[in-house]
């Protein structure tokens, strides 16, 4: 005798469970508008690396958008990279349409964009992934300055494509500044500025710990002359 097939159930939805809160529409961009507290910010460097990850892949998840008081929630940073894609703030798209009061949305803006509650990069698998010289680092959001921070000199060997590309880069900033260097030859020495290579970023912030300075890798030489005791003088 045949066993009986057990009954089927029904697929729940997670609209159905009260989870899923978005709609997706289409609307136009004028219609966004970014949230004034909103407290991300980005650098250059780092909106360089995202745009060149977005001009890659392009849009791949939906802006979310709270209706009820026109604020982007999540993707202030995207937003303003597809408007530079665009050259236009006059475009439609495909938005993640929330309906909250300003309390909610202002505890979803941090929650979308906090590291703190999405976990952390397995650095062994990550390392096996970029393994694979397909997989790029700037589609990544990464550059070789990351791959050295994050694995060393072992991993920037591996990735020989990226480190002639950056290398190339590098030649050519060089020849901009000197032809800046010679053109303002009558004003300056041209040789103003040293470079600091530490083995790695934890290092770099120690000493600059040392020093009472900020975290940042454009410093005063000045102050630095000041704190290992020397004056610099004179106007020149």
């Amino acid at each position: 005798m045949a066993k009986a097939k057990p009954p089927k159930t029904e697929t729940r939805s997670l609209a159905d469970a009260g989870y899923q809160q978005f709609v997706v529409e289409e609307l136009h961009r004028s219609e966004l508008k970014g949230a004034e507290y909103n407290p991300r910010i980005i650098t250059d460097q780092e909106k360089s690396k995202l745009k060149k990850a977005l001009a890659r892949h392009g849009l791949v998840a939906p802006i979310t958008w709270n209706r009820r008081t026109g604020n982007i929630v999540g993707g202030h940073q995207r937003i303003g990279i597809m408007d530079s894609l665009m050259r236009t703030d006059d475009y439609t798209l495909s938005v993640a349409v929330i309906d909250v009061e300003p309390t909610r949305e202002k505890e979803l803006n941090v929650l979308l964009n906090n590291t703190a509650a999405q976990g952390s990069w397995d650095m062994d698998a990550l390392k096996n992934l970029f393994g694979d010289e397909k997989v790029t680092l700037e589609g990544s959001g990464f550059d070789i300055g990351d791959m050295y921070d994050m694995f060393g000199d072992t991993a920037i060997n591996e990735r020989a494509a990226d480190l002639e590309e950056f290398a190339t880069k590098l030649a050519a900033l060089s020849d901009s500044y000197d032809k800046v260097s010679e053109h303002n030859a009558a004003k300056l020495d041209g040789e103003f500025y040293c470079v600091l290579v530490f083995p790695s970023r934890a290092k770099m912030l120690r000493l600059f710990k040392h020093l009472g300075v900020r975290d940042s890798r454009y410093q005063n030489g000045v102050f630095f002359a000041e704190k290992a005791g020397l004056d610099l003088g004179g106007e020149d």
